[in-house]
């Protein structure tokens, strides 16, 4: 089973198109790496493969499944981390994981917030901008 399969993928910026017909598998223990000068559509990508942008046309099933129809199921078994992407930098730690949690719709999220603070002992960095974090920590 394909893990990841994009299907003639296309996106679309006020007449630009930014993606052109991208299409690729991705089967179990396989390891992708996108690379690309700046503006290539790295990064948008990486926001269609996550849902957070809507492709203009073609498809993205993840574990078997559409992502437009099952984005909620599959978010559940994933996740995204890089020192390269910026999280809203004037926003808590808090207040960062409460969007990621409406991301991701996150059933009980004061509750689950409270475990993930208390799991990572996050209560010292709980109400910090994370402009004021390293690297590390924003990771």
């Amino acid at each position: 089973m394909n893990i990841i399969e994009v299907k003639d993928l296309k996106k679309t910026f006020k007449k630009s198109e930014i993606i052109k017909g991208l299409s690729f598998d991705l089967h179990e223990g396989e390891i992708l790496g996108i690379l690309g000068p700046n503006g290539a559509g790295k990064t948008t990508t990486l926001q269609m493969l996550l849902g957070i942008l809507t492709p203009t046309s073609g498809e993205i099933n993840i574990f078997g499944q559409d992502l437009r129809t099952h984005k909620s199921q599959i978010l559940e078994h994933m996740n995204f981390s890089s020192t390269y992407v910026d999280l809203p930098w004037r926003l808590t730690v808090k207040e960062n994981l409460i969007w990621s949690a409406y991301l991701y719709n996150i059933p009980d999220r004061r509750k689950r917030l409270n475990q993930i603070r208390d799991l990572f002992r996050l209560e010292k960095q709980w109400n910090q901008p994370v402009a004021s974090l390293s690297a590390g920590q924003k990771t």
